[in-house]
């Protein structure tokens, strides 16, 4: 399959689960070649001979795959709703087809909410107890992945839902070439691109980036349980899932706190030449966007010796800048160049850098 691919002999066909970052896969893939422009899901030069329902019965996986790849290099199939033909009657073995799937965490889906969500429930942070009960005994969302990847709707179930259910949608999964994990889905992109022998466009990671938990999104630990137990088999299936994923991003999560752990904050010193706990991490502790300003922080230029708000930074060399914080220890240095492209960033945002392209 995926010698096919680079050769321009097979397929790419995403199985979108509605709210599984099927928009961002397509966007990256438009980048790549030729899709459909409808989400990817269909287009104006798809060809006549090839249907535009889904999924593909078993005997007509190839025929359908090689027509298509002659005019699109990926394809997306979206299901919102459950897919009137079992998925597992595709041919997912077909040399002819490389198929991936984006994976989530079932909370997290059901609190990404569409149209159809805000009008039954309103909005999220507006949302009453009674609301948010009601949400959560919804029935159109339980289990909503395994309702999708499996026949007979055997999700639907909620907590009754049975282990051989769960084992049938384990098996689609391992009948997929490739597993993402939407928690890293930007390294997940990139690893898929070195596998499959194209580049994708500049792709902005943060897996640093601290997410709010749905737990605390809930605000509610009965609520929270009793949509977790209702959705289990999702959740359990999920958690398989990262097993087969091209990127751990459990393991990507750990590298990232040991670098952390190892320098890889924004370290301060204080005056006695100890770290300063407080500022371990610049980014963790300050949202520059509502905290960060000149009545929290002044600088020093060491040439000058002179005292200066944040705002006039940018327009000093990045050398020998001492941050002195007003409520805690004076005369933290700077560890690296790191903590000035913080206030370069600030001071951008203020209309006070300039943002400029070294063009080679």
């Amino acid at each position: 399959q995926i010698e096919n691919y680079k050769k321009g002999n097979a397929l790419l066909l995403n199985i979108h689960i509605t709210h599984h970052a099927g928009t961002t896969f397509c966007a990256a893939m438009k980048h790549v070649g030729n899709t459909p422009e409808h989400a990817c899901n269909n287009g104006d030069d798809w060809p006549d001979s090839v249907t535009q329902h889904r999924p593909w019965e078993y005997n007509e996986t190839d025929r359908n795959a090689i027509e298509l790849r002659k005019v699109y290099h990926f394809i997306s199939w979206e299901f919102g709703i459950i897919p009137p033909i079992p998925l597992e009657n595709v041919n997912w073995e077909s040399p002819h087809l490389v198929s991936v799937i984006v994976m989530k965490d079932p909370i997290d889906r059901r609190l990404s909410g569409d149209g159809t969500i805000l009008k039954m429930f309103g909005k999220e942070k507006y949302r009453s107890e009674e609301q948010w009960w009601e949400f959560a005994e919804y029935d159109g969302s339980i289990n909503f992945m395994l309702t999708r990847l499996t026949p007979d709707r055997c999700g639907t179930e909620g907590e009754n839902t049975t282990e051989e259910c769960l084992e049938t949608g384990k098996e689609l999964l391992r009948r997929f070439t490739y597993i993402l994990d939407v928690k890293c889905l930007d390294e997940g992109l990139e690893a898929l691109a070195g596998e499959l022998g194209f580049s994708l466009p500049y792709l902005n990671k943060d897996s640093g980036k601290t997410q709010v938990s749905a737990r605390e999104r809930i605000g509610d630990d009965e609520l929270y349980e009793f949509i977790l137990r209702r959705n289990q088999r999702d959740f359990e299936l999920y958690e398989w899932s990262k097993g087969l994923s091209l990127v751990n991003c459990s393991a990507l999560e750990d590298e990232n706190s040991d670098s952390a752990g190892n320098g890889g904050g924004h370290e301060f010193v204080d005056e006695n030449g100890t770290d300063d706990d407080i500022f371990t991490s610049f980014n963790e502790t300050h949202d520059f966007d509502d905290e960060f300003s000149a009545e929290d922080y002044s600088v020093y230029n060491n040439e000058t010796g002179s005292k200066e708000t944040p705002d006039l930074v940018g327009e000093k060399s990045s050398q020998d800048i001492i941050l002195v914080t007003n409520n805690n220890t004076d005369n933290n240095r700077f560890n690296n160049h790191e903590d000035v492209r913080l206030l370069q960033i600030e001071n951008y945002k203020k209309g006070n850098a300039l943002l400029l392209n070294i063009h080679i």
